[in-house]
């Protein structure tokens, strides 16, 4: 390495100017003679400059460079004898590494140079090297001021002769002179130092912003600046292999998009590929059916773009497919009648990295069409399987029960297990002989056998001993080669069936008797034509027609001629035929040709053999319950628009809310990044400044205190006392500056830092300190897994420091919404109310709310606390 001292100036000669001529590079013959010449000066300059610092190395006594530190920057060939390292971390301060009987008088004499700005001179030293001994005379030389190495000492080891050791002994009295001197320049260096620093860190504060910014800068103008330097020489000798590459490649390239054009071209297959943001890269000619695209269209958006597709998720699938890189299908309806297979899946390049996502729109309209076929045709036969009115069950071709609906079950009074050909208990005949099981109507129609209108009535008997008389109607069920393949039987219980008629003959004559007294509602019947067949007193008034003006005229006398027009008779009876019942709320023609509203049903009616018999109508005058809901309807549609202005009112303030929030927490995340510049900025003044001034302080006291020991044992004691003091007060400020160090923290390294975290605090404090995280949590980015490190930070050294607890417990853990960290200990506790000022918890709770979460201090019913921090996971 080359030493520090001034190299000796050379005289340039200036030549006398020749001619002007011109070579073959442009150049003139005065100036290439001109640039020969400077050329072998500064050569002949930097040889003799060498040669001079080698001569004085080798002929000159030893010699070391310190700067004002008393770091040792350089050092001769020779000079390295007069140096001790021991074991331990190495240093490069000259006053802990040069032989001990020099240390005190290198100390005083740098002393006493840094004070004068002249040359010092100390007393010959004797200094043992393998058994022999040297004179030694030290010799310090500060650089001039005017000199660019202002600051540094040059330290010269002069060997004395064997005449020096009669020189006379220094005295004590000026080494504790010259020790106390520089004890008390040293306390009111640490003095100065102390108010120094008070006074820089509020200037500092100040103007923090603006160094952090220019120091940004620099960095990264340095970093651009030597980069680029690297990146212009490698880039210059690839320009070549590059270019032929990209020759390659680009023919390449022209192949396969034409392939890829071609392949799109030929698919009925709508594709999409779209970028990161979402932004339309490629599409197939076939995607535009489903999206609007024009060819201009590439580099927009998705959701700029119009679509008939009823798909309303697909730009949160799109996201979401992005974030979790997985596959999402969907069938999506385009329109009234197309069905698609949307399938989105992450575009992955050739370098295994996600561009983007590829949405594929594949038609299934035929498909769908026919599943859904399908599907309408199972459920109209299980429909009507479990509602026909009757007992129905089918068998295989051997005679096993396959299915049965309830009606069955009922008739038969048990689920069927082993039976074949019928689920009875026992199977009797009409006159009450017993049936064997193979011998009734369902196994002789699949053995083929002709059934007579004789055979098709059996009497079954349940396993509680009752019996019903039942019709039956097997049929085979055959393939279009004529193989029985099974078959269907249908039972109809007709035990009942003459007291049914009987109950329908007194069920007549109390229905003639309640039409009578229902003079306010109007009922009367039709037969399947629509013609009146029953006229009440109560359609007499309701309508006007009396009963002889009535019977024999169409139901649709008493509809509008609007109605009629449009077909509502007709529309009225085809619903009470098929659904059993139609409701009539509309209005009615009377007799006088006056309208009224009408509340009214028509119902269809049946015999006991499921036929249609004809219609039943029951209406009532309902015009003043009309008049009463309009006014209902007005008055609440009324009412749903003042609700309606009133909400558009509160969303627009909600949107104002949560802007100004998340200004203030941009405004607060700010703030934290800035306090954790600032404590970083002193931490490092503490550790580099404070704590070196300190500890060469702590070594000069100790050192005096030795000197001094057997002439002032008091001053001496006092001396180490101070020396003491003083290590005490560094090992305070590097644990403030190790506090205030900021965190190198990265989102994906919280798991390790909240683990390092508590096995410091085990090892710090004794206490049993545990750690456990879910697998997979990972927080958004870099800031929040700092201000997460920091809330659990403060919380764990507040447990350490007031709670005494004996356990603490840090987790991590995360849900689909939200990160959680919390920090749980088994002390004495305390109550979050009182506590709410302190600072500690001010600034966890400031930083929660930073990262749009919130912080929660609770107390556990077993005892300690449970402070626990949840962050939203962003989109």
């Amino acid at each position: 390495m080359p030493g520090k001292l001034p190299r000796p100036r050379a005289v340039r000669l200036r030549p006398t100017l020749p001619p002007l001529t011109q070579t073959r590079d442009g150049k003139t013959t005065s100036e290439s003679r001109i640039e020969a010449l400077s050329a072998g000066h500064a050569r002949r300059e930097v040889l003799f400059g060498e040669l001079h610092l080698r001569l004085l190395e080798q002929y000159g006594p030893p010699s070391i460079v310190v700067n004002e530190s008393h770091d040792i920057v350089h050092l001769s060939e020779n000079a390295g004898r007069y140096l001790h390292f021991v074991a331990g971390e190495p240093t490069a301060n000259l006053v802990k590494v040069i032989n001990d009987a020099l240390q005190v008088e290198l100390r005083t004499a740098l002393f006493k140079a840094a004070k004068t700005k002249a040359p010092v001179k100390s007393a010959p030293q004797t200094v043992q090297f393998d058994g022999t001994s040297e004179i030694i005379t030290l010799e310090i030389r500060p650089m001039d001021a005017s000199d660019q190495a202002q600051g540094f000492f040059l330290v010269l080891f002069e060997k004395e002769s064997s005449r020096a050791t009669a020189a006379a002994p220094v005295s004590r009295e000026a080494i504790t002179r010259d020790a106390e001197e520089e004890l008390q320049f040293l306390k009111q260096q640490l003095n100065a130092t102390v108010e120094q620093y008070e006074a820089a860190n509020e200037e500092l504060k100040a103007s923090n912003e603006e160094l952090q910014a220019m120091n940004e800068e620099l960095r990264s103008a340095t970093e651009e600046l030597e980069t680029s330097k690297e990146e212009l020489q490698s880039v210059n000798e690839e320009l070549s292999t590059v270019n032929h590459e990209l020759k390659n490649n680009v023919e390449e390239l022209s192949r396969t998009n034409a392939d890829l054009n071609n392949l799109m071209a030929s698919t009925d297959i709508g594709t999409v590929f779209l970028d990161r943001q979402l932004r339309i890269h490629r599409f197939t000619p076939s995607a535009q059916k489903i999206f609007n695209l024009l060819p201009a269209d590439i580099g927009r958006p998705i959701a700029d773009i119009t679509s008939n597709l009823n798909y309303e998720g697909f730009m949160a699938d799109a996201e979401q497919v992005i974030r979790e890189l997985t596959t999402i299908e969907r069938e999506v309806q385009l329109g009234d009648a197309s069905w698609y297979l949307t399938r989105i899946a992450p575009y992955r390049t050739s370098e295994d990295r996600i561009a983007g996502v590829v949405a594929t729109f594949i038609d299934i309209s035929r498909r769908k069409g026919a599943e859904d076929e399908v599907r309408a045709g199972a459920v109209r036969y299980r429909t009507l399987f479990e509602l026909v009115p009757v007992a129905v069950y089918m068998t295989d071709a051997e005679g096993n029960i396959q299915e049965f609906n309830q009606r069955a079950v009922e008739l038969w009074g048990r689920i069927p297990n082993a039976e074949k050909f019928c689920g009875s208990f026992k199977i009797f005949y009409p006159d009450g002989r017993p049936m064997p099981h193979d011998e009734c109507p369902m196994a002789r129609v699949l053995r083929g056998e002709e059934l007579q209108a004789g055979d098709l009535e059996v009497l079954v008997e349940k396993e509680n001993g009752a019996r019903r008389n039942v019709l039956v109607a097997p049929r085979t069920i055959e393939n279009e080669a004529g193989q029985i393949l099974g078959a269907i039987n249908c039972l109809h219980d007709i035990t009942n069936r003459k007291g049914a008629e009987e109950a329908l003959r007194k069920s007549e004559e109390r229905f003639r008797l309640l039409v009578e007294g229902a003079r306010d509602y109007a009922m009367f019947l039709l037969d399947r034509e629509n013609t009146i067949t029953f006229w009440s007193a109560g359609a007499e008034r309701v309508f006007g027609w009396s009963q002889d003006e009535a019977i024999g005229q169409t139901g649709a006398m008493i509809f509008t001629a609007e109605d009629r027009r449009q077909g509502k008779v007709e529309e009225e009876m085809n619903t009470a035929l098929i659904e059993g019942r139609a409701l009539d709320r509309r209005f009615h023609l009377r007799k006088d040709g006056s309208r009224f509203w009408t509340d009214g049903v028509l119902m269809r009616l049946e015999n006991d053999r499921g036929e249609l018999r004809g219609f039943a109508k029951v209406a009532r005058d309902a015009t003043d319950q009309r008049t009463a809901e309009d006014e209902l309807a007005h008055a609440r549609d009324e009412m749903e628009q003042r609700v309606l202005e009133r909400t558009q009112e509160l969303v627009a303030m909600n949107n104002e809310l949560e802007q100004t929030m998340a200004q203030r927490q941009q405004l607060e995340r700010e703030l934290l990044e800035i306090s954790e510049r600032e404590k970083r900025r002193i931490g490092e003044d503490l550790h580099d400044m404070v704590c070196q001034e300190l500890t060469a302080t702590a070594l000069f006291l100790k050192s005096s205190a030795k000197i001094i020991a057997a002439k002032n044992p008091a001053a001496a004691k006092t001396l180490e006392e101070s020396a003491e003091t003083v290590n005490r007060n560094v090992v305070i400020a590097r644990e403030l500056a190790s506090g205030l160090q900021a965190i190198e923290l990265t989102a994906s390294g919280l798991r390790n830092a909240l683990r390092d975290l508590a096995i410091q605090a085990c090892e710090a404090s004794g206490i049993k300190c545990h750690f456990k995280a879910a697998r997979g949590v990972r927080v958004p980015d870099d800031t929040g897994a700092l201000h997460l490190y920091r809330i659990v930070q403060e919380a764990v050294t507040n447990a350490v420091k007031h709670s005494g607890a004996k356990n603490i417990l840090i987790s991590l853990d995360r849900n689909p919404t939200h990160i959680c960290v919390s920090v749980q200990d088994d002390g004495k506790g305390f109550v979050p109310q009182r506590r709410a000022k302190g600072l500690g918890l001010h600034m966890m709770r400031y930083r929660a709310n930073a990262l749009g979460g919130e912080l929660k201090i609770e107390r556990r019913k077993t005892g300690g606390m449970d402070i626990t921090c949840k962050i939203p996971i962003k989109g």
